[in-house]
């Protein structure tokens, strides 16, 4: 919405209040959030910026926050424990050099 405010401040006149609020509101991502709000605790305070990238960015990233985590038990019976940056990397490496027919569980407990 700010880009939109900042175009109409610099030409009132020749971009009006009424297109801002056109322009914003038909952009795909808040057309969707408006259609669907309770999507909105999904996608946070900023949609645009979080959705504007092109959709295999969209995909891999989601995929990498999604799946890894902090501890995993691989098909042949080890417990592994990576952090930080190198879990993702390795665990894509690991995600890749699974067979076709595998399954991936991913398990959450708390205890």
């Amino acid at each position: 919405m700010s880009d939109f405010r900042a175009r109409h401040f610099a030409d009132p006149e020749g971009y009006p209040q009424t297109q801002v609020l056109e322009d914003f509101r038909t952009q795909p991502v808040i057309a969707a959030l408006l259609d669907n709000p309770e999507l909105e605790d999904l996608v946070g305070d900023d949609p645009v910026a979080r959705f504007g990238d092109d959709l295999d960015t969209l995909v891999r990233e989601a995929a990498d926050d999604a799946l890894p985590t902090n501890a995993w038990l691989t098909l042949d019976g080890r417990w592994l424990t990576i952090a930080g940056t190198e879990r993702r990397r390795y665990f894509n490496e690991y995600l890749g050099a699974l067979p076709a027919d595998a399954y991936v569980v991913r398990v959450l407990y708390h205890g």
